[in-house]
């Protein structure tokens, strides 16, 4: 009779040793799940991050391009702005620069006798082509992703187009586009960014329009040459001021490139 009490109590302590295994692999397979899981997710979010980088780099390059076109036919780049007799923007580079993106019905139905917010040119406000907008970018707002420099040291001094033999410093050591996340500024208003605001940094603290992004890390740069680099949050304001001047002469390089 001890035999078989010993003989059950075996079975029993076998039993419960089963079923912690099963348990234990049980445990051990969710376990195995949840992480591939947390992992499927990480990869594919990271693999989206990527692939808006990427279009952004795209859409940087697709502006700079048409005002490299732009600059073929008429001689000099894009003014930042079309002013009235008074010195008002009244119109911007961004309308300019739509024929050399295959934009033209679009820049046909603008009406350069009135303001950008006049009552025929407003309505065109919701027709803002893609490329002005940074595919990180989650909303459908007609606001601008991507602006240029605004002063007289740039290659922007306002109202007079500059000629590309004019850039001293060179086209592809000169920044022509820089990206902003939130910039609340119409694609057709003439408003950009002043060098004061730009050498604030890359994605600097505190308020008011600066380069920044979508993207972790930094924001796009565009060149003058369309060549496009991503800029880190740790480059040096001195810095971007050099690389933003057209004829300082600074001895600066692409500090993506050390």
């Amino acid at each position: 009779m001890d035999d078989d009490v010993q003989m059950d109590d075996d079975v029993q302590v076998a039993s419960r040793r089963s079923a912690f295994k099963r348990v234990g692999c049980a445990a051990a397979i969710v376990a195995v799940v949840v992480l591939v899981g947390v992992l499927l997710v990480v990869a594919t979010s990271s693999a989206r991050s990527a692939s808006r980088r990427a279009s952004c780099d795209c859409h940087l390059k697709q502006l700079g391009l048409a005002i490299l076109n732009y600059e073929s036919e008429f001689g000099t780049l894009p003014p930042a702005y079309i002013a009235n007799a008074d010195g008002k923007p009244m119109h911007s580079w961004r309308v300019l620069i739509l024929p050399y993106l295959e934009e033209h019905d679009l820049y046909q139905a603008y009406n350069f006798n009135e303001p950008w917010d006049g009552p025929n040119n407003r309505k065109l406000a919701s027709r803002m082509p893609s490329v002005y907008r940074c595919p990180a970018r989650s909303d459908d707002r007609p606001t601008t992703s991507y602006v240029v420099v605004v002063d007289p040291k740039t290659a922007y001094p306002g109202a007079t187009g500059m000629p590309a033999a004019s850039i001293a410093d060179g086209m592809s050591k000169t920044i022509g586009l820089v990206e902003v996340a939130d910039s609340g500024i119409n694609w057709l208003e003439p408003r950009d960014m002043t060098l004061a605001e730009a050498t604030r940094g890359v994605n600097p603290s505190g308020e008011g329009l600066k380069i920044s992004s979508h993207h972790a890390g930094g924001a796009m740069i565009g060149w003058l040459d369309a060549h496009v680099s991503f800029f880190d949050d740790r480059v040096d304001p001195a810095t971007l001021g050099a690389l933003l001047t057209a004829a300082g002469r600074e001895p600066v390089g692409d500090p993506t490139e050390r």
